[in-house]
């Protein structure tokens, strides 16, 4: 059978690391599902690169699961500059590093995901239910898990979960963003990630209609114009004249103490305004055509 041979960077990243043990059988276990050479090729150097960043955050064996899987690949993949040949593929890495820990669940050397701690297991459920049943897309999913899971972790910290002790008031300063000078747009998105959780907690039979109510909502205000000025319909509508069929222009005397100035405009000698005179303004209303105003 034709081995599988890797370049000799990514080679010496998955014999250097914690999963140096496993690569023979993870190749026998893909080659027993029926992959093809080139397919299992790719997901070997995919797990190399996961066994760099393994290494490098310090990550021993026991602690892999789905949810340091998420961080490699929503942490360092976006920023990843690990030198050449290195696979950066999103959906191989995923799928590559998922058989891998199927492998580990099987030889017991991690906890299958039902030994795992409360908030791993709610919040593997919680995406399954985003995709197979709210058919969310990858992106939308795993943004509504991280903002959940940051929820749960600091509303519950280990304990198990029990939506039925959620405060409403510590779940509202969280979607308000409560500290952090969240705008519309970002209370929009945590109120809509904490629903979405509410919802699933409610299908599999939680009492969350009060928690549901509590959320919540960013103002959404219509950002309509308004005119700059009447229509010519309007100005001639009998309702913008009084009785008398004078427009109401504005009636006011004002007193302006101009003081002294000279031509310049500089303090010192008048100009036709002594320093006591004072001139009255006075708007009068506009008369029709014809009409001495007076």
């Amino acid at each position: 059978m034709k081995p599988i041979i890797l370049q000799p960077g990514p080679q010496a990243w998955l014999s250097s690391s914690i999963l140096s043990a496993y690569q023979d059988r993870y190749v026998a276990r893909l080659r027993q599902d029926r992959y093809a050479h080139n397919v299992i090729r790719v997901y070997l150097a995919s797990v190399a690169h996961f066994a760099r960043w393994l290494d490098e955050q310090h990550i021993g064996l026991s602690s892999l699961c789905t949810a340091v899987l998420d961080r490699f690949l929503n942490d360092h993949l976006p920023i990843c500059s690990c030198r050449q040949p290195v696979r950066r593929t999103r959906h191989e890495l995923r799928t590559a590093i998922r058989h891998l820990l199927r492998l580990l669940e099987t030889e017991r050397a991690i906890r299958p995901i039902d030994e795992q701690d409360a908030l791993s297991r709610d919040l593997a459920r919680f995406d399954a239910y985003m995709r197979d049943v709210a058919g969310l897309a990858e992106t939308t999913r795993r943004q509504r898990g991280l903002i959940v899971g940051r929820f749960l972790a600091q509303t519950f910290g280990s304990d198990d979960i029990d939506v039925t002790k959620i405060d409403t008031v510590a779940m509202r300063r969280f979607v308000l963003g409560e500290g952090r000078d969240w705008g519309a747009g970002a209370v929009r998105v945590a109120g809509s990630s904490i629903g979405c959780y509410l919802r699933y907690r409610q299908m599999c039979g939680d009492e969350v209609a009060k928690l549901l109510q509590a959320i919540p909502r960013a103002a959404n205000w219509r950002l309509a114009s308004l005119p700059d000025t009447l229509s010519p319909a309007r100005i001639a509508s009998p309702e913008l004249l009084p009785e008398n069929g004078l427009l109401p222009h504005l009636n006011c005397s004002r007193r302006i103490n101009l003081g002294s100035c000279d031509e310049e405009g500089k303090h010192g000698d008048t100009c036709g305004i002594g320093g006591g005179d004072q001139l009255s303004l006075c708007i009068r209303r506009a008369g029709r055509e014809g009409e001495d105003v007076g």
